[in-house]
């Protein structure tokens, strides 16, 4: 029985061994992967001390250099170099300047403040009278009123910094901060319903950028700019909600904020309004995506605005204009909105709406009062809404002078195919208005026209003729020639116009017997119309030199070989005289001899035959007194 306990006892001990080994050896590997994340995590990060006992920092621009003494601040303040204060927890309840970090009139240097910790104070970070500072990766929450605040701060980057939960703004920039770039922060609730406005601008805060931010939760505002604030860009931000009743307004604009530009902006679930311009004109909205929100965009006595490419599902009114002028609605995508597409409320004039898709709504266009004057609509698409649209406006166009809207309910025709409905389309409401160009198409149903210029009926051709024709359709599809009622056919490769030329090729001529032959050119579109001109042609050959058959050839043949044969007797017969001896000059008595055939005044001969030789001379040259240059042959 002892030796049983001890066994037991042995292996109890084995095992505590092995398991105490490998739970070391694990531990070992988990601080491994623990620190290599770490390293992951934080690439950037410089090997420096962390504080956590700071309750604030307050610097201005004359104690930098008393700050680089700390060990808390590096840096020389250069822009490759500026002062750094990093890698700091800061519990601000106790700060006697209401905030975690304090930097004021500092305008001459560069400085950063990044992975910095702040909360329970009223700002995280204050920067006032400030320029050249970088806020960085920085974790700011539950603080009383902001994450960041910035008063009369130019030039400044704020980057990658978390605002959670703040009772007022997660970033709020007031008065005159000009030129600051914001991207890439997360400003947002989760779920304590404290923070109001996720990104804050007001009183004339100019040209500022916004970009690639993520704002959502925020009990009351995304991204607000309010009070002259002019020439900013808001730029690929997602601005939603992810919990029921948060944010009431996406992206809103109040009290003369003119010239913005929103751009690439996704809006999402948004309480009331995903966009919103009140006494703000000539803002530039462009090509967002605003999604499920009650009220797509908001328009209040905003003047000139240019709304363009964006779409807009969901919702009950994508775009709602009140007391609006001068704008232009163009390249819009709405659809499936609950009451209307685009209401036009009271006092909207010579507001322009074209090249919109407007789709599977409940009411397309409504413009509610006569007080909405000289709208205009052209190269809209309503398609599958309930009501297209309701005019109760006064001259209110629905066209202009070349080309209306589409309506996939018109009921007439295009009869001569130029895309334009052949009677107006009519609108309901007071205004009793009426698209009098509706685009239309129901089908290519005419001819293409063609002519045969040459040649004409009864023209006569012993080679493959040349035809000269007119021919157009802006549908063409194919050009083809018949001949004799299709017994032969060819095709040819042209364009529309005048004077085209086609030519027959000679194996098809080649085909065809003499005399009359009908030759069909035939042109078709790409709905099938097809067409074709005519004209008879007469083929007439030359007549062909009688042939010899072989039996008179070979007659032909004996009877030259004969002549020749005979004429070579006869001259060898021929007496032999006395031959003269071949000179390149005549005496006198050779030329008493010769018999000369011609004589002309400057030139003794052309041909002499010498009396006694019986020899031929030719080309006699000028007499020369003593002799004349000849040649014998």
């Amino acid at each position: 029985m002892k030796i049983k306990m001890r066994n037991i006892f042995a292996f109890l001990m084995l095992f505590l061994i092995i398991f105490s080994i490998s739970a070391q050896y694990n531990m070992k590997n988990c601080i491994e992967t623990a620190q290599e994340d770490l390293k992951i995590r934080t690439p950037n990060l410089k090997q420096a001390g962390f504080w956590n006992n700071f309750t604030f920092i307050h610097i201005t621009n004359l104690n930098w250099t008393i700050a680089n003494e700390s060990d808390w601040c590096s840096g020389s303040g250069t822009w490759g170099d500026p002062y750094l204060i990093e890698n700091m927890i800061i519990n601000a309840s106790g700060s006697p300047i209401g905030c975690g970090i304090f930097i004021e009139n500092s305008v001459n240097v560069y400085f950063t403040i990044r992975n910095v910790t702040i909360f329970e104070t009223a700002n995280g970070i204050k920067l006032e009278n400030t320029n050249k500072g970088t806020i960085d990766n920085n974790v700011l929450s539950n603080n009383i009123e902001s994450g960041i605040y910035m008063v009369n701060c130019v030039n400044n980057t704020i980057s990658r910094n978390e605002l959670i939960n703040n009772g007022g703004q997660g970033i709020y920039l007031f008065s005159n901060c000009i030129d600051n770039k914001i991207f890439r922060n997360t400003a947002k609730n989760d779920g304590t319903n404290l923070q109001d406005t996720g990104i804050y601008l007001e009183d004339f805060c100019d040209n500022n950028d916004i970009l690639e931010n993520l704002v959502c939760d925020n009990s009351f505002n995304g991204i607000y700019l309010k009070d002259f604030c002019e020439g900013n860009l808001i730029y690929n931000n997602t601005v939603k909600n992810t919990i029921t009743n948060q944010q009431d307004y996406g992206i809103r604009f109040d009290n003369n904020c003119d010239q913005n530009n929103v751009s690439l902006n996704v809006i999402e679930d948004i309480n009331n309004y995903g966009i919103m311009l009140v006494t703000s004109d000539k803002t530039t909205v462009s090509n967002n995506q605003i999604i499920n929100t009650n009220y797509g965009m908001y328009m209040l006595i905003a003047h000139q605005s240019i709304i363009t490419s964006n779409t807009m599902s969901g919702g009950s009114v994508a775009i709602l204009m009140s007391a609006c002028d001068g704008g232009k609605i163009n390249g819009n995508f709405i659809n499936n909105t609950g009451s209307f597409a685009i209401r036009i409320f009271i006092n909207c004039d010579d507001n322009e709406f074209h090249d919109n898709i407007i789709q599977d709504n409940n009411i397309g266009v409504q413009l509610d009062d006569p007080s909405d004057i000289n709208n205009l609509f052209y190269k809209n698409s309503f398609i599958s809404n309930t009501i297209h649209a309701i005019d109760n406006g006064t001259t209110t166009s629905w066209n202009n002078t070349m080309i209306g809207n589409y309506w996939d309910n018109y009921t007439g025709l295009d009869a001569n195919d130029d895309l334009i409905g052949d009677i107006s389309h009519n609108i309901p409401g007071t205004a009793n208005s009426n698209d009098s160009l509706p685009i239309w198409d129901d089908g290519d149903d005419l001819l293409p026209e063609i002519a045969i210029n040459s040649p004409t009926n009864g023209s006569i051709f012993a080679l493959p003729p040349e035809f000269i024709i007119n021919f157009s359709d802006v549908n063409f599809d194919s050009l083809w020639v018949t001949i004799n009622y299709s017994n032969i056919e060819y095709g040819f490769i042209a364009s529309p116009g005048n004077n085209v030329v086609i030519d027959m090729p000679f194996s098809i001529w080649n085909l065809l017997p003499e005399g009359h032959f009908l030759v069909k050119i035939y042109v078709n579109d790409t709905a099938g119309n097809v067409n074709y001109a005519e004209v008879t042609l007469i083929k007439e050959l030359p007549p062909e030199l009688p042939s010899l058959n072989a039996i008179t050839i070979i007659i032909i043949t004996i009877i030259v070989i004969s002549a020749i044969i005979i004429a070579g007797i006869v001259i060898r017969r021929l007496p032999i005289k006395d031959k003269i001896k071949k000179t390149r000059k005549l005496n006198e008595e050779q030329l008493a001899k010769a018999q000369y055939f011609k004589d002309v005044t400057s030139i003794l001969t052309i041909l002499a035959i010498h009396n006694e030789s019986g020899l031929c001379l030719s080309k006699i040259a000028i007499h020369g007194g003593t002799g004349l240059d000849e040649h014998l042959f």
